[in-house]
């Protein structure tokens, strides 16, 4: 196979992977759409095949750019984690080891990485968008209203605002039910 073809091959795939990826976690809201750029260098054996990603602008913020204490933003720094990227990379358990890392600063990051970086979570954590509506408990009514409008998981709810769910088309009975719903999951809609 040609050096060309094989690159091309690798970053088809790789593109795919991405946006699939993407699509499967909700990270984008309706309307907009991902650009992916993915860089192949293929080197002599025994050197494997290298694949570089360019990583996104959420990926790439500083980690000092989101709400959260100061004592955990320090914790992440001291321990190398200075980009949204690195921290996504890190699990719920990564953080519980750190000493800087309590429940509530953990809660923080969580809800930091939801709101301030569209929908984003640590590696395997369900808690923000593996739920689906469903696990709310919802009336089917006010369930049925949110996949009308495009809001099929918790972790889509959570990005909009009241005003955000008002302009779709969800009432202010249903954002009331919502709004308590999601408290008792100890979260919250994205501030006005």
């Amino acid at each position: 196979m040609k050096t060309k073809d094989l690159q091309e091959m690798v970053r088809t795939k790789a593109t795919e992977l991405i946006q699939n990826w993407v699509s499967e976690n909700n990270f984008l809201n309706p309307g907009e759409q991902l650009q992916v750029s993915v860089t192949v260098s293929i080197a002599k054996p025994p050197t494997p095949v290298i694949v570089s990603v360019v990583l996104t602008e959420i990926e790439n913020k500083s980690v000092d750019e989101l709400t959260f204490s100061s004592r955990a933003k320090n914790g992440l720094y001291n321990q190398g984690i200075t980009t949204v990227g690195m921290l996504c990379q890190r699990t719920v358990e990564d953080l519980d080891r750190y000493s800087f890392c309590g429940s509530v600063a953990v809660a923080e990051i969580r809800k930091a990485l939801a709101l301030e970086c569209d929908g984003m979570a640590l590696r395997n954590d369900t808690v923000w968008n593996g739920k689906e509506l469903t696990d709310l408990g919802l009336d089917l009514a006010v369930e049925r209203r949110l996949r009308n409008v495009g809001i099929t998981s918790l972790g889509m709810l959570i990005r909009l605002s009241e005003k955000e769910l008002r302009d779709k088309g969800v009432g202010k009975s249903f954002i009331k039910i919502i709004t308590s719903r999601i408290l008792w999951l100890g979260k919250s809609l994205k501030p006005k």
